[in-house]
């Protein structure tokens, strides 16, 4: 039924393969550059998290809360100068940590202001491959100034996207584009690292897709394209919303490569969807077998240990029903102005389009954009402990739910066009 030609499990073993050595290298790499300047522009940092604390709500919306405990966990393994050996301290990504501290952000402001030694702790089953760039950046600017630099390349490339959006003649993918970035609170994208590495890894998959679309059709890339992406998310991302790099690249690919065969398009979302997977999967698999073999710890059941507990539906011994844990993400993401905007959205292009509307595009879009506005809600029964847990910022997976049923509306009437 799928195509899984011996060259396929050949070129993606060779990927994983060269990927996982790669990205060990890189942060061998950035491990490798001196902490000294690091730790001096962390200091100066002290003063943004003495004033906004652990999560600081920018108004009363639910997605505009940052997650500063995040950030700092970030930034204290970045300037962490322990005296472990390099390859320790690539694979097994310590910090400092303080035994009275409830919180990350406490810790990060205790190391910097009380005179009492700290403990070190580890967090080995994530790539943390985001101190690629954090590290570097650090070494020459504070936290306050790395959210600046944040705002600007996100503002920058939103706008390159919707220009080639628009000269691709996609103009009409551009409102459900913008209205569902809007769904995720920029002004918390931009002050939160945490937040941001989803947000740029299916930004520059899909800037990738509308400029190189044809080169990709032509050489049949797809599959590989997903694996890469999905590897990424799996290096660079701390378990955000990833879902959302493979549900908003996987909506513009089928408005740019759309099929009339409904069944032809059902196998293609699930193919490329278990090619994004491996990539997910494998790549992490990665870090916890070099881990495990490179180092003294057990990084491999410690991940597993961590597996059990992130996808059980259970909280403090308290057992949660899927429908409850669905109804709480989907509450914290509508509580959005963009929510009131989408629906006008989609009622004014419901009355606007309902000519193209007919049985073939119904069952088509559905095929392809019902399927993939359904993934979030797979996602969240899969990881129920860890969306039930961290619903202030898991909720924005919803993005991909929100862009498949806007771009659905807005496409139908090119797709009878065609």
């Amino acid at each position: 039924m799928f195509d899984f030609k011996i060259k396929y499990l050949f070129n993606c073993l060779l990927i994983l393969v060269s990927g996982i050595l790669l990205g060990f290298i890189m942060l061998l790499v950035v491990y490798s550059i001196p902490t000294k300047n690091m730790k001096v522009n962390a200091e100066k940092s002290v003063g943004t998290f003495l004033t906004e604390g652990t999560h600081p709500e920018l108004s009363n919306i639910w997605t505009s809360q940052l997650d500063n405990w995040t950030d700092c966990v970030m930034l204290e393994t970045a300037f962490y100068d322990g005296d472990e050996n390099i390859i320790d301290k690539t694979l097994n990504c310590y910090r400092y940590t303080y035994s009275k501290s409830s919180t990350a952000t406490e810790e990060y402001i205790k190391y910097f202001t009380k005179d009492e030694k700290p403990l070190v702790t580890q967090y080995a089953r994530y790539w943390h491959g985001y101190l690629v760039f954090l590290k570097p950046l650090l070494n020459f600017f504070t936290y306050s100034q790395i959210r600046i630099i944040n705002q600007v390349i996100q503002i920058t490339l939103t706008i390159v996207i919707i220009y080639f959006m628009w000269i691709r003649k996609l103009k009409h993918i551009i409102l459900p584009y913008i209205l569902s970035i809007c769904f995720l609170f920029p002004p918390a994208l931009f002050k939160s690292m945490q937040f941001s590495t989803s947000f740029y890894i299916f930004s520059f998959a899909v800037l990738f897709i509308i400029i190189n679309n044809q080169w990709i059709k032509k050489n049949k890339f797809e599959k590989y394209y997903f694996l890469i992406v999905g590897m990424i998310t799996s290096y660079i991302d701390f378990l955000t919303y990833p879902i959302s790099t493979l549900g908003i690249p996987i909506v513009l690919y089928f408005v740019l490569n759309r099929e009339g065969n409904y069944k032809k398009n059902i196998i293609s979302i699930v193919e490329l969807s278990l090619f994004w997977g491996l990539g997910y999967v494998f790549m992490w698999a990665g870090k916890w077998i070099l881990g495990s073999i490179l180092t003294d710890n057990n990084v491999i059941y410690d991940a597993f240990i961590n597996l059990g507990v992130r996808t059980s539906h259970n909280v403090s011994n308290n057992d949660f029903s899927n429908f409850y844990l669905i109804a709480r993400n989907i509450k914290a993401f509508i509580m959005n102005p963009s929510t009131i905007l989408s629906l006008l959205f989609f009622i004014i292009y419901i009355f606007k389009n309902k000519k193209y509307i007919n049985k073939k595009s119904i069952i088509n879009y559905l095929c392809i954009f019902g399927i993939v506005a359904l993934m979030p809600f797979a996602w969240y029964i899969v990881t129920a402990n860890h969306a039930f847990v961290h619903t202030s910022f898991t909720n924005k997976s919803l993005i991909v739910t929100s862009f498949a049923i806007l771009c659905m509306i807005s496409d139908i009437k090119f797709y009878n066009k065609n």
